[in-house]
Order: C-alpha cells, then sequence, then structure tokens
C-alpha cells in the first residue's frame, strides 16, 4: 500500500492534537453524515477523517522507537491527515503553516468515493452506475471529496490559478465536495451536450463532447452547508445557493441579485474565480467561509461579444451561448448560457473570506 512519510516532528504536532482530542468525535467526525456510510470508529475507512490512529493510521512496519529517535514513519495512504492541520491549498502553506498538505495532495491519487475502487478516469469520483444507483439510494446531496485524491488537486488548482484580479488576495480553499444533482437534471444535461456535440463534432478537433468546460459561478448562501459536517441542503426561499445544489440552475430566477444581464437573460459563469467572487454572498454572519459553485457548462459554439447586449434570451443564430470577451466593458471573462439544460453544478467549494 502507497504511503504518506511524516517526521518525528511532525508525528509529534499530531499526537499533540490527538491528545488534546483523543475522541474520533473530536476530529468533527460526524457518521451519519460519512460518505462513506460508516457507523463508527472501528468500522472507517478512513478517508473521511482520522478515527483510529495510531494503530490504523501508521504502518506497522515502522517502528515508534525510530520516530523518537528522529527518524519517520509512514502514513497509509487514503488517511486524510492534512485535516488536523488545516491548511487547504497552496496559498495556505505561502503562510508559513503545515507542510503535511503539500505531501499529501502530491501524491493525489483516484479512488471511488463508494467503494474506493480505482475508476477508469482519473479524476473520476464515481466508479460505475451500480455506485452511482447507491449514492442517491442514500439520498446524498454533496459528497465531501478527500484531499488526496486527484479532482481535489484539480479543482484547488484551478480555483487558484483563475483567480486573476490583482487587488484581491487568493484565500484558501478548505473543502471541496461533489454536487450530487438529480438523475433527471444529469441526463437531460448529457442529452443537451449529446445534441450540440452531434451538430459541432467537438471531439474530433480535441475538445471535450459539446465543448464541455468547468466554470465558477457565485451566488448567494444563507446557511451552513459544506461546514460542520452538514451536507443536507436548506429549504430557505433565498438561499440561492442550496436550491442550485437541490434542482439545479434555472433561467426563472434570472436577474434574482444583480438585477441586470450584460448579454440578457442567461446563466452566468466565468473561467475566473475571483470574478465569480464578486457574486458569491454569505448571508450567515457566523460563518468565516464563502462558496463557490463549479459548475459544468455546454459551450459549443460560443459567440464572442464585446458590447452589452441586454435584450437577448438566445444566443445569437448558429451559436450555442455567449462567450463575453475581456475589453470594452468587460474586466473579464463570461460564458453565458441560455438552457436549464447546458449547464448543471458539478463541485461546491468552501473558501475563506
Amino acid at each position: 500500500m502507497p504511503s504518506l512519510v511524516f517526521s518525528g516532528r511532525e508525528l509529534d504536532q499530531y499526537r499533540r492534537r490527538r491528545n488534546a482530542a483523543p475522541s474520533p468525535d473530536s476530529f468533527g467526525i460526524d457518521f451519519q453524515q460519512c460518505p462513506y456510510s460508516c457507523s463508527d470508529a472501528s468500522s472507517c475507512k478512513l478517508r473521511c477523517r482520522v478515527a483510529e490512529a495510531p494503530r490504523s493510521v501508521f504502518s506497522m512496519e515502522d517502528s515508534p522507537s525510530a520516530v523518537s529517535s528522529g527518524g519517520a514513519l509512514r502514513v497509509r495512504r487514503g488517511v486524510d491527515i492534512s485535516e488536523l492541520f488545516m491548511p487547504a491549498s497552496k496559498v495556505s502553506q505561502s503562510r508559513g503553516q503545515s507542510t503535511l498538505l503539500s505531501i499529501s495532495t502530491s501524491a493525489a491519487r483516484s479512488f471511488c468515493l463508494i467503494c474506493g475502487a480505482k475508476p477508469q478516469h482519473q479524476r473520476a469520483l464515481i466508479c460505475s452506475m451500480a455506485c452511482d444507483e447507491k449514492v442517491r439510494l442514500r439520498g446524498h446531496k454533496i459528497m465531501r471529496i478527500p484531499y488526496d485524491h486527484a479532482s481535489h488537486k484539480s479543482i484547488v488548482n484551478q480555483f487558484e490559478s483563475s483567480w486573476r484580479h490583482t487587488g484581491k488576495k487568493c484565500p484558501a480553499v478548505k473543502h471541496v465536495y461533489l454536487i450530487v444533482s438529480p438523475k433527471l437534471v444529469v441526463d437531460r444535461y448529457e442529452a443537451y451536450r449529446e445534441r450540440v456535440e452531434a451538430r459541432g463534432n467537438f471531439a474530433a478537433t480535441g475538445r471535450s463532447a459539446g465543448n464541455e468546460n468547468r466554470r465558477w459561478h457565485g451566488t448567494r448562501r444563507e446557511c451552513d452547508l459544506g461546514e460542520d459536517g452538514q451536507t443536507e441542503p436548506c429549504t430557505l426561499p433565498t438561499c440561492s445557493l442550496c436550491k442550485i445544489v437541490r434542482e439545479s440552475f434555472d433561467l426563472r430566477f434570472f436577474k434574482g441579485r444583480t438585477g441586470w444581464g450584460r448579454f440578457g437573460r442567461g446563466i452566468y459563469t466565468s473561467s475566473t474565480s475571483s470574478k465569480s467572487d464578486d457574486y458569491a454572498c454569505d448571508a450567515t454572519a457566523q460563518s468565516s467561509l464563502k462558496s463557490m459553485i463549479l459548475a459544468k457548462v455546454v459551450v459549443g459554439r460560443g459567440c464572442k461579444m464585446r458590447y452589452d447586449d441586454t435584450t437577448l434570451t438566445a444566443p445569437p443564430l448558429g451559436y450555442d451561448s455567449v462567450l463575453g470577451e475581456k475589453g470594452a466593458r468587460l474586466n473579464y471573462d463570461e460564458v453565458v448560457v441560455y438552457s436549464n439544460e447546458a449547464i448543471r453544478p458539478a463541485y461546491l467549494i468552501l473558501y475563506e473570506v
């Protein structure tokens, strides 16, 4: 089994944390919400948080005496030990915090969130239709993605590399979740993508089917979804985030916060995370985190536009979307689609305010 290697100093820090809170629940484990359906510490699959330590966390091939003498102890891969030290991105490492996360993410791996098997695609989170059905039968709406998963690393990298506002410091990502959309939403999205691909034949030119892209969307959160083990969306009518998580995007709520649309009545996203941050609003006074959605968008053939056209209710003839280009009236890019089927929420991230 692959392993992480920690120095004696790092393990001393870990043990001090553990001694202060020896109970698994002290690490914030909510086994009712565990994406692996764990019922207690003894059955935990050790991918969500450290539940049994050090017996089940540390490999027995390394003796404790080696650590006490300045050596290193191996930690089993799959244990999200970085959760105990809380830095969640390269940004937080630059602030002089622990380097444990850099160790765990540098060896990112791929595994199914349900059964643990290795999926065919490196960043896939669910390996099969059978596991997908299990997710839906269990009623999951969001599932936390462990720090050592390749998908987690990919999403954090996209967030940090697309933070382009020079006047805003890139915040640290704390949590990343998979959004489990209703099957009807996924089926309609995939059918739409197939239709766009049939028209544009994007895959033949090396692009993804339907010219699918991941784009950021900032919206309003009025609850603690994603914090403290809370994985059930609220039902507050004004919590736009939870409504999107539960039901996906809906054009009926166009103009909900901004009051207008530069390119008409559409659903707006951006490749620039710092731009979407301008629209991310957290109404929970107690929270120190903000939320943002990373959506899958069928861009298809995009019509590049630099000037406002607030009358649009569909892309120009022969196009599938509108691409608002930087310059003229825009400081950063926008992607606008005019059909609910052209977009679906894929991931939820929580990051520092």
